[in-house]
């Protein structure tokens, strides 16, 4: 019998239809682990091409396998080194080149000595690049170089816990840089890892484009480059927790940002430290530019240089920027600004500016636009000009609950909108609680987080027991607690009511500290 045209379609189509599930059904083939003896170039292509696990059985002792050509993984695959194992590109060629949707896991590895650099070419990735999934597990990268990402370029995602990149370098004149890591659009997460001694253009250690990038639990240690020389950051999101900045170097005359260059980036610092690191131009640890937002809380910038302004940091329009709960000390500016300088919009809590020097004007803060301080105590500041703690140029800048003390020449220059229940220890501040000695403590640790991958603890100054500013602030406004997380307010003159105290720190009454002073 003859089949109508819709009986024949539905005919073949559930026909295909079985032939598709038998297929289906059939078993796929699984990645067959590989076991490598002979430790050479040959045994690795096989491993590859066959995916799986692969580990190695070389002998006793360390082995190095030299790359003649770069290897493209096609395959999923999990290599585990086991601690012994180097692969080397013979400052040649890339080691590896991972597809979209390839997974590929580098695992307790040594991945040295590849170049791929060609001068003033956009050469990305001198280890590795990738466009899949590559997850790095206690490995080291050494001495790559490329034009961008010395030793990683992702373009998809990158997991990397418990490793180091050491002396990478994406040469100067090239691009974004990136000296260990770049990021373009793609997918970063770095936890438990050092960045000492990289190099680039821009961001000494990683360089993120556009893509997000949390960082947390790490060191990134006398990286330099240009702009930004522990990491550089334009556009997308990137979020720092419990991480060390020390001894990076930007090195541009105009704008550097000795640790972190950040343009249009939604930023956020936690918990971290940033520490002696320097820079030719603006923001000894930070230049933060374009419209977006910074939020920094918890953190402590210590002896951080500049050769022009902003010893700790810059903030340069229209960025956006919030410091809550954060110390700024030892900090020092060859121009203005020892620990800050504002030309956009800048709200400081909770926070302590102590001890920070400027050659030009504002040993605390040069400010020419929107600031407002909420409980925050600067003190014995310095400045060569005028504005040993606040500068004020233009622009506005409002203060509540605060203290500004013992800072030369003077406290503070310029026109500051100060609202009730501010302390000047001089009468230059316009406050109207002023010519009074605040009686501060030494900066040192009064409790409170620490901060930084094993940093040091939060540092504050004490109100001393008969300090003027104890109970004298305004409830309504003052932060919950005080910059060690003390709750606010307390009753501390012992009168029955609890009051907020003036200053970043909240006074309790009978509770002894045995601080460790910070010399």
């Amino acid at each position: 019998m003859k089949q109508s045209p819709v009986h024949l379609a539905f005919s073949i189509g559930v026909a295909l239809g079985l032939m598709l599930a038998a297929l289906w059904a059939v078993p796929r083939a699984a990645h067959a682990d590989s076991i490598i003896s002979s430790c050479d170039e040959t045994a690795i292509d096989a491993a590859l091409a066959s995916g799986g696990n692969v580990t190695f059985n070389c002998g006793v002792g360390n082995h190095v396998i030299m790359f003649s050509s770069m290897k493209v993984v096609t395959r999923d695959v999990s290599i585990d080194g086991g601690g012994v194992i180097t692969f080397s590109g013979g400052n040649a060629t890339r080691l590896f080149s991972v597809t979209n949707g390839v997974r590929m896991e580098l695992n307790n590895l040594t991945l040295r000595d590849t170049n791929i650099y060609t001068f003033l070419m956009n050469t990305q990735g001198g280890a590795v690049f990738n466009r899949g999934a590559l997850f790095v597990r206690n490995s080291t990268f050494i001495s790559n170089t490329a034009g961008e990402g010395g030793a990683v370029a992702n373009y998809g995602t990158l997991d990397v816990a418990s490793s180091q990149f050491l002396s990478n370098s994406a040469p100067y004149g090239v691009g974004y840089g990136g000296g260990a890591i770049i990021n373009y659009n793609g997918a970063v997460t770095v936890t438990h890892s050092d960045f000492i001694g990289n190099v680039a253009n821009d961001g000494g250690g990683l360089t993120n484009n556009n893509g997000t990038t949390p960082v947390a639990d790490s060191n990134f240690v006398g990286n330099r480059s240009n702009s930004g020389g522990g990491l550089y950051t334009v556009g997308g999101s990137f979020t720092i927790n419990n991480t060390t900045f020390s001894n990076n170097q930007g090195m541009s005359y105009g704008i550097s940002g000795g640790a972190i260059w950040a343009a249009s980036t939604l930023l956020t610092i936690n918990n971290s430290a940033f520490i002696s690191n320097t820079a030719n131009g603006s923001g000894g640890a930070m230049f933060a530019i374009g419209s977006s937002v910074t939020v920094i809380s918890n953190t402590l910038f210590l002896s951080n240089t500049t050769l022009t302004a902003g010893g700790a940091i810059y903030v340069y329009p229209p960025n956006r920027m919030a410091l809550v709960g954060s110390t700024f000390a030892a900090n020092r500016a060859s121009g203005d600004g020892g620990a800050l300088v504002n030309a956009s919009l800048l709200t400081i809590t909770n926070s302590t500016v102590s001890g920070n020097s400027a050659i030009g004007n504002g040993g605390g803060i040069t400010n020419s636009g929107t600031l407002t301080v909420v409980n925050s105590t600067f003190a014995d500041n310095s400045a060569g000009l005028s504005g040993g703690s606040v500068h004020q140029t233009s622009g506005s800048a409002v203060f509540f609950n605060t203290i500004v003390a013992n800072s030369s020449p003077n406290n503070c220059a310029g026109t500051i909108s100060a609202l009730a229940h501010n302390l000047d220890s001089s009468n230059d501040c316009g406050f109207d609680l002023h010519s009074l000695n605040p009686q501060l403590g030494p900066l040192q640790n009064n409790g409170g987080p620490s901060t930084g991958s094993g940093g040091p603890p939060a540092l504050t100054r004490a109100l001393l027991m008969d300090s003027p500013a104890i109970d004298a602030g305004e409830n309504n406004g003052c932060p919950p607690t005080d910059q060690r997380g003390v709750a606010r307010p307390i009753d501390g003159d012992g009168n029955g009511t609890s009051i907020c105290d003036i200053g970043a720190f909240e006074f309790v009454l009978f509770k002894l500290f045995l601080p460790l002073i910070v010399r």
